[in-house]
């Protein structure tokens, strides 16, 4: 297959002409879990209205890059979409994000269970302005049970599943996976469950409220050690293992000369990923060495295994390591920086960095959608700048006359965006 051809970075939230084109989803959520589900069906070609507090979402002060009116978090997690400034806590506000609930397809929000019924925007009410309404609640802990009523973030999600306990070093204090994977993991499942409840609504006229919890995504994300100690019933022993895994020998990470490299390699035998391992180090002898050659040889004999290994890799280059590893066909990768997985030539031939402008912004580069072989145009989008749609939108959605949305402004029950 011949790699496909860039896609041509644009500026605002112009829609593509992928498969969600005419569904319109109002997104009231904030941070990262809720509005990268949004992201995602942005990417789709969906109309995402994001709905903003006067403040804007408080994403947008994280990582602020330029001068300051670009945030690369709130950008990742809202490519793509309209932003709305109203203050719904305002009768008129209301009436104005009512009004566009009632040609919605999709509501997203990821406030604490409750606030949207306090707000009058629960989905009883909503579903009488549009009885086929999806709604979708993002939340750390669900709707319902003992702890809904408490606030969470990623690092939460990782705590409560076994993430957190199961990374680091042995008899240290566990670690946090710094990437946000707990917020993308629940936004993702976000919009995997809009789009099946897309397809139940075209199959029978009904929506529904989704209850999507942060904990019950991080357990199901977990395809090592949550589903062994159910399996199990907790009688599996569960350690970290730090580097290297606790199961499997040669497998974790190892100095290089110049970096660290992750290589996995079991089995047995010359064929074997071990076998082919030990060829490239110049050892075949190993292959059947009565302290090597099963795994759980190896597993016994770990620190001999790691002492073989890193002795081979500080006898020459990483690059030229990996060259070896990788025509050798063992598993193995260099242990790289965000900016040198960036730069990297997979995620360059790949396309997955792109170029985009928003607003005064121009040549900010930002991470590409991941889709490829699809029958549609996939555009890289920048995120919207606070309230820059706010105007189109209480006027061509919600039908607000321009005499209406000039006083709306004055009294800031609406906001649009102001150039720095």
């Amino acid at each position: 297959m011949n790699p496909p051809t860039s896609a041509q970075p644009v500026a605002g939230p112009d829609v593509t002409s992928g498969p969600l084109t005419g569904i319109r989803v109002i997104d009231f959520s904030q941070a990262v879990a809720g509005p990268f589900a949004g992201r995602l069906l942005a990417d789709l070609g969906a109309d995402i209205i994001k709905v903003e507090p006067p403040d804007g979402d408080f994403a947008r002060t994280l990582t602020p890059v330029g001068d300051g009116e670009f945030s690369a978090m709130f950008n990742h997690a809202n490519a793509g979409k309209r932003s709305l400034v109203v203050d719904i806590k305002t009768p008129e506000g209301l009436a104005i994000v009512s009004s566009l609930a009632r040609g919605a397809d999709v509501v997203l929000e990821n406030f604490t269970p409750g606030v949207m019924e306090r707000l009058g925007l629960g989905y009883d009410h909503l579903v009488e302005l549009t009885p086929d309404l999806i709604m979708c609640s993002v939340s750390s802990f669900g709707q319902y049970g003992s702890y809904s009523r408490y606030v969470g973030a990623d690092p939460v999600g990782q705590a409560m599943s076994g993430m957190v306990a199961m990374t680091g070093d042995p008899g240290c204090a566990p670690y946090l996976v710094t990437n946000g994977v707990a917020d993308t993991s629940t936004g993702t499942h976000a919009a995997l469950a809009i789009l099946a409840a897309l397809l139940q609504r075209q199959r029978t006229g009904k929506g529904c409220h989704l209850d999507i919890s942060m904990c019950d995504v991080m357990l199901l994300m977990d395809c090592c050690n949550v589903p062994l100690a159910a399996a199990t019933r907790g009688a599996a022993p569960m350690e970290r293992s730090g580097a290297h895994n606790l199961t499997v020998s040669p497998f974790g990470v190892f100095v290089a000369q110049d970096g660290y490299v992750l290589i996995e390699a079991w089995g047995e035998g010359e064929k074997s990923l071990w076998g082919r391992l030990c060829q490239v180090m110049g050892q075949p002898a190993l292959v059947n060495d009565p302290d090597f050659r099963t795994n759980e040889d190896r597993r016994r004999n770990r620190s001999a295994v790691t002492e073989i290994i890193e002795r081979w890799l500080a006898s020459l280059p990483r690059d030229e390591a990996m060259h070896q590893l990788h025509e050798a066909r063992v598993v193995a990768a260099p242990v790289l920086t965000p900016y040198e997985a960036l730069r990297h030539t997979v995620a360059q031939e790949r396309k997955m960095v792109e170029t985009v402008s928003s607003g005064s912004h121009t040549e900010i580069d930002v991470i590409a959608n991941p889709y490829r072989g699809v029958p549609w145009e996939a555009v890289t989008r920048a995120g919207p700048l606070l309230g820059e749609h706010t105007c189109d939108i209480v006027s061509a959605d919600a039908g607000i006359a321009t005499d209406v949305i000039d006083d709306l402004l004055v009294r800031r029950v609406i906001a649009q965006h102001q150039s720095r």
